[in-house]
């Protein structure tokens, strides 16, 4: 809900989400939250073997999240 004042809306941004996909022996868990901030900082802690592809990931998700 909106706090309006002087013309101007404020919107809550505070959210959070999971998710868990299982594929073979592999358990992939998601963790998103969003905090009232205006800049997307993006941490993911990941498996060393899975660290090359981690910039390429970060680039996906900051094409997809507004």
């Amino acid at each position: 809900m909106p706090i309006k004042d002087n013309n101007m809306s404020l919107y809550s941004m505070t959210g959070y989400g999971v998710s868990r996909r299982k594929i073979d022996k592999t358990e992939v868990k998601v963790e998103m939250r969003s905090v009232n901030s205006r800049f997307l900082e993006i941490n993911m802690p990941m498996p060393r073997k899975l660290r090359p592809y981690e910039i390429d990931l970060q680039n996906l998700l900051k094409k997809k999240l507004n």
